[in-house]
């Protein structure tokens, strides 16, 4: 695929060049031939180079975070086993034994996040530098996606104020307040969301607005909220049974295996549909039959107004 992209560059490179003929020869060589004709032919074949250039595949970067995602898939069958066992054994000595263990294997779910996070920025980042070679805009709406997560912050940091001074509802003002600014932290996963559905419109063949949305978008969402709020109530509560403790981190693993499984499933697909897309674009190269005429610079523009509709298959 790349090097369909480097075949494309190096004929607008090599337009109009002719072979030079050496000195030693010059005298009894004969007339240089003419120039082959250019491949490219008008300025919208000039525009798809100009856009193709650069695109890189995101499927290795792809590979990587999908193994990832395996590990988080084992990480959280074994939390949900944990959570089971806590919840089943109660207070026994093997229970409690669980429970330090799923704390134990909180420090290497931490560095797994770190390491997982980083993996998906050169992923997400990768794919949305992938959009404007697209032809495509690589819109997120992050605006509206902040100013639904961050006021929680605001307010949950105003409910926890508000709990000191009335003692009669101070636990469940905290609690409320608590789950409003897990809410404010999630706003990473919110954009993450955003990222995701982007790139999924933006790697359509045909006509974006009419993409139907993924699902798995929003069970990876809900996998993520499920295990932000499992995890961190599993942590901070500490004046409930141990059962109930147990229940939140049965949460916090299906959190984990749910989201886990549905990026294993639409990772390899979006970088499937980049290539597709581009392999569409470069195709359109040679659509026009070499005999017809340039096209006219109303034509041009007409084409090309809207990135969304630059490129599309017939059917699609």
């Amino acid at each position: 695929m790349l090097n369909r992209c480097s075949e494309l560059t190096d004929w607008k490179a090599m337009a109009g060049s002719a072979p030079k003929a050496s000195k030693r020869n010059r005298r009894s060589a004969a007339p240089p031939a003419a120039p082959a004709p250019s491949r490219i032919r008008n300025k919208r074949q000039q525009k798809i180079v100009e856009t193709v250039e650069g695109y890189e595949s995101i499927v290795t970067y792809g590979t990587a975070l999908w193994v990832m995602q395996v590990v988080w898939a084992v990480v959280g069958l074994t939390v949900v086993g944990l959570g089971v066992g806590v919840m089943s054994l109660g207070n026994s000595e093997t229970g409690q034994s669980l429970l330090r263990s799923y704390r134990a294997l909180g420090y290497g779910m931490g560095l797994l996040t770190f390491v997982t996070v980083l993996a998906a920025l050169v992923w997400a980042g990768q794919a949305s530098f992938n959009v404007s070679k697209l032809g495509r805009s690589a819109s997120v709406g992050q605006v509206g996606i902040v100013s639904r997560h961050v006021p929680g912050l605001i307010i949950g940091g105003g409910l926890f104020v508000a709990a000191s001074r009335f003692d009669d509802y101070e636990r469940p003002l905290r609690l409320l307040g608590g789950a409003a600014i897990v809410w404010g932290f999630l706003v990473l996963a919110g954009l993450g969301l955003g990222v995701l559905k982007m790139l999924w419109r933006s790697s359509a063949l045909g006509d974006s607005a009419k993409v139907p949305p993924n699902r798995d978008f929003v069970l990876w969402f809900f996998g993520i909220v499920l295990y932000g709020y499992g995890s961190t109530a599993a942590e901070s509560l500490d004046d409930v049974s141990i059962q109930a403790t147990g229940f939140l981190i049965v949460l916090t693993g299906l959190g984990m295996l749910i989201a886990s499984m549905m990026a294993l499933r639409f990772i390899p697909k979006i970088g499937e549909r980049q290539e597709t897309r581009l392999e569409a674009i470069l195709r359109s190269f040679n659509d026009e039959d070499p005999g017809t005429q340039p096209v006219t610079a109303q034509q041009i523009e007409d084409a090309w107004k809207a990135s969304s509709d630059l490129f599309s298959v017939e059917g699609h």
